[in-house]
């Protein structure tokens, strides 16, 4: 038995033109090795829009990809992921179901808080495939809360397809809500994931928990990581076949340089071949003078010129040299902060001592929104910090 694994297709997610072309030739050519391997089947773990109202045109093309595997005889399972659903609970993967061109295996029956799932068998493996959809806010924590565990008794391979974070696998450097992997319902030969943007593996009961990641890079990160992809699974072997581009990614520091002297060192690192490249240039630092007269305009106009396919920027992390600094007789920024905290502390008439408040509302108020993280989730965790001092005084 061979069939594809794909997961955060997500059609539409890229608005600069030259990138979401690429994102939709990463699904055309998916579309193409399932046919041309002969695949069994094509499994989607999710997220096959970035949206739960996609445009006219990602829609035609996934309609016609999918109509492409129809008329090769290759069905196609999926499960709604956190991006394809509305807040009316509807996701555009039920028009497509109802054109006969995939089936969503997320069904089930719910009686007295117990949530039965329901096999959908595939006709020419006999594989019994079902799953959980994702939802936005780990809405679909209760459904894996009430599930009725006991797995349908059949000799023939089971698949499971989910579309959420689970805590054990969930790379150090993201943060996700996560589930711990004992919520999944054990006696599966395969565990189809989706949401994490990761290649992640992992044994559990009798099979495999396997994250395709993203089929193509959705933001800044991914495209530096270069690693986006699919799965293919054969007889028992898992290929991961990385959906690579001609990626070039430039990383540098800067200490105090003046802008002309950053602007000639992108310059100098990118002396090389990029003809049809993507190419990213992540900065941090600090630069001595307005971080407007680095002059991005003429680097992106010089890489253009020499074949660039797409050039883009992260500079969040860069900053300009202060040019006004504090006499003080300190010398570090605690020594500083203490120091100014002390000289205006005086004028404040309250009850208590402010001094270790005030600090630990410096140091929360410093704290940064993680990779990852939803703007409401960062605003709830510092609004809870914040709550938490104040009701220590």
């Amino acid at each position: 038995m061979k069939f594809f694994h794909i997961a955060d297709v997500h059609l539409g997610a890229w608005k600069e033109p030259q990138l979401s072309r690429l994102a939709d030739k990463a699904f055309e050519e998916v579309v193409n090795q399932t046919i041309s391997q002969k695949a069994d089947f094509l499994l989607i773990a999710g997220d096959l829009f970035d949206t739960s109202l996609p445009s006219i045109d990602k829609t035609k093309l996934a309609v016609e990809c999918l109509k492409r595997l129809q008329e090769n005889n290759i069905p196609v399972y999926a499960i709604a992921g956190s991006h394809d659903y509305s807040p009316t609970g509807k996701t555009i993967l039920e028009v497509l179901e109802k054109a006969g061109l995939l089936h969503i295996v997320s069904k089930g029956t719910q009686e007295n808080n117990n949530l039965t799932l329901k096999y959908t068998r595939d006709a020419r493996t006999k594989t019994l495939i079902t799953g959980i959809p994702g939802k936005k806010g780990m809405l679909d924590k209760k459904y894996y809360e009430i599930l009725n565990r006991s797995i349908q008794d059949d000799k023939n391979f089971r698949i499971f397809m989910l579309h959420t974070a689970i805590s054990e696998l969930q790379p150090k450097d993201l943060y996700m809500d996560s589930q711990p992997m004992s919520i999944l319902p054990e006696g599966f030969d395969y565990y189809a994931a989706g949401h994490v943007h990761s290649s992640l593996e992992a044994e559990y009961s009798k099979g495999k928990i396997v994250f395709s990641g993203p089929l193509f890079p959705t933001n800044f990160r991914e495209l530096e990581e270069n690693s986006a992809g699919y799965v293919i699974y054969d007889n028992g072997r898992i290929e991961r076949i990385k959906n690579r581009q001609n990626i070039l990614s430039l990383n540098l520091h800067f200490n105090n340089e003046k802008p002309e002297q950053v602007r000639a060192k992108i310059k100098r690192e990118l002396e090389k071949d990029i003809k049809n490249a993507i190419i990213t240039i992540r900065l941090s630092g600090t630069v001595d003078g307005k971080i407007s007269d680095i002059n991005f305009k003429d680097i992106y106009q010089m890489l253009y010129n020499n074949g660039a396919y797409y050039v883009t920027k992260n500079i969040t992390k860069l900053s300009t040299k202060q040019l006004e600094t504090i006499k003080l007789d300190v010398t570090n920024k605690e020594d500083v902060e203490l120091k100014i905290i002390e000289e205006h502390i005086s004028q404040a008439k309250t009850s208590f001592d402010q001094r270790e408040m005030v600090k630990a509302l410096m140091a929360t108020l410093s704290e940064e929104k993680n990779e990852n993280e939803k703007i409401s989730d960062f605003n709830e965790r510092i609004i809870k910090s914040f709550d938490e001092i104040f009701k220590g005084e």
